[in-house]
């Protein structure tokens, strides 16, 4: 472990905001933020073609001289992040039933290790089919981190439409019932996980899942039926 520092964040924004029509108000913000001195873990002893670079302790070594050396992670306070956003925003206030909030985000996020499970991916051409997201035979393991930026693979896009419809129905003087029809990935949109990432394994750079589990929220359409009583 090297000498570890304490990591700062900092984050900043810039937003207006406008009322176009009576109801109607739009926002349009930038949205920015940096990490420094974060925690990052190396992995410094990977096999290459099946061998460590560092197979044992030296015989000369005062602690466990010869001792077979396995996984060697070396942490280190040298992660870095930044995140810059424009985003748009579009709210109608409740009027004749009806209501909507719209939003859309344009953004870049860069970073070394945005957590510290995750592995290193990788980019070439993209071509885009499940066997084959990108080519595998042009990738070789190495003794250490290669020079090609992380997270720099583009992935499945995700997309997902919610809907809900709502009525609300007066009984009486003291009470009302509301019905609620809500549609969850409302086109049963197939949203596909990520490739593989690791090299020399049958996976890499092949998408052998969706996104999210099948029955969870974004994995299929699913549509549920609510009735509310109030008084």
């Amino acid at each position: 472990m090297r000498s570890l520092s304490d990591p700062t964040w900092s984050t900043w924004n810039l937003n207006a905001q406008r009322e176009l029509t009576t109801g109607i108000a739009l926002m349009v913000g930038y949205f920015g933020s940096k990490g420094a001195s974060l925690i990052v873990r190396c992995y410094i002893n990977q096999p290459v073609n099946g061998v460590r670079p560092f197979a044992a302790l030296s015989a000369s070594s005062p602690i466990l001289a010869g001792t077979a050396l396995g996984a060697i992670t070396q942490v280190e306070s040298t992660g870095a992040s930044s995140y810059n956003a424009l985003w748009l925003t579009a709210n109608q206030r409740l009027a004749r039933g009806l209501q909507f909030n719209a939003s859309y985000t344009f953004s870049k996020s860069l970073d070394y290790n945005s957590l510290s499970s995750q592995g290193v991916v990788v980019q070439i051409n993209i071509i885009g089919d499940v066997d084959r997201w990108f080519d595998p035979s042009v990738f070789k393991a190495v003794a250490r981190f290669g020079g090609l930026g992380r997270n720099v693979v583009i992935g499945p896009r995700f997309d997902n439409v919610d809907f809900s419809i709502i009525k609300n129905t007066k009984i009486g003087e003291w009470a009302r019932a509301q019905f609620r029809a809500e549609f969850f990935d409302l086109f049963n949109h197939a949203n596909l996980g990520q490739p593989g990432a690791i090299v020399d394994t049958p996976a890499f750079g092949r998408i052998t899942a969706t996104r999210f589990p099948t029955g969870d929220s974004g994995s299929s359409r699913q549509v549920q039926f609510a009735l509310k009583l109030m008084f």
